[in-house]
């Protein structure tokens, strides 16, 4: 018998349409409980996403008058600041919502042998919603201060596209590990601190491109820095970014998938065993609810 008549078959196919509408239900009912948690009891509910980086800048900006640094082109330091710090608040805070996700959302992996990477973008995806309410008041804060957009702003989707890849394969691996050892997820708050100032934003890039220290090529491996610097350049500066940076920076993100991916394959293929005790999609949508 052919099995492309059994419905089961059908259904349990990737690329079934069926298949595609219960993922999208899925992570529709994930994006609404994780948006109900988060600002459940909250005074100030999504004005959080704009707090966040508005009190990183300030303690920047106090760091920046104790070090003498100077903005550029006539640019408030405060633009200067919240400018990258919206765009490091977007990764930073979907690297650590999607790292724990796959661990926290273990009771429904238990009930229906999905496919695991649902769980990292949906941290990727409520994460996002933040980043554009925070970035509509940067919007309006650069008209405020008659801040001119060039063509080059037509890259500005693709910036935030790859940060967002760039957080989804840092979470995808972080997730994979840290369903057996959780110390990689304990960790995370750490690493994002260290890499906050290793990226750079409370500091211009000419700094570091001016120094002759003889590990400066190691800053480049941070593959923020094209990002940041290319999305300072098309909002603050009018220009087109360095695409030589910004290369290095689609190299990293491509390095880390290929890391990342092969991880999440052999976590997948460790545990499944909690994937036989499936008992339907229906099961797992009302757990999301």
């Amino acid at each position: 018998m052919n099995a492309n008549n059994n419905p089961k078959d059908k259904e349990s196919s990737t690329n079934n349409p069926y298949r595609i509408s219960v993922y999208v239900s899925l992570i529709h009912s994930l994006l609404v409980r994780e948006w109900r948690s988060k600002y459940r009891r909250s005074v100030l509910g999504p004005l959080w996403a704009i707090i966040q980086p508005l009190s990183i800048m300030i303690i920047f900006l106090f760091l920046r008058n104790i070090l003498d640094i100077s903005s550029k082109k006539n640019i408030s330091s405060a633009l200067m600041l919240f400018c990258p710090l919206t765009l490091w608040t977007f990764f930073s805070n979907a690297v650590t919502k999607s790292g724990p996700s796959i661990y926290t959302n273990t009771p429904i992996l238990k009930k229906i042998p999905i496919r695991r990477e649902i769980f990292p973008l949906t941290g990727i995806l409520i994460t996002l919603v933040d980043f554009f309410i925070a970035f509509i008041l940067l919007l309006i804060v650069m008209i405020a201060c008659k801040t001119t957009f060039g063509i080059s702003i037509i890259l500005l989707p693709i910036i935030v596209l790859l940060t967002g890849l760039l957080a989804m394969g840092v979470g995808l691996f972080i997730a994979s590990i840290g369903t057996y050892k959780r110390d990689i997820i304990m960790i995370i708050p750490y690493v994002m601190q260290f890499w906050l100032l290793a990226t750079p934003i409370l500091y211009p890039l000419s700094n570091v491109t001016a120094s002759t220290n003889k590990f400066r090529a190691l800053f480049y491996l941070n593959p923020m820095v094209g990002l940041i610097d290319s999305f300072n350049k098309i909002l603050l500066f009018n220009s087109w970014p360095d695409f030589s940076l910004l290369g290095i920076s689609c190299l990293l993100i491509g390095a880390i998938w290929i890391i990342a991916w092969p991880s999440k394959m052999i976590a997948s293929a460790s545990t499944s065993s909690w994937l036989m005790a499936a008992s339907g999609t229906t099961e797992v949508l009302q757990v999301c609810a």
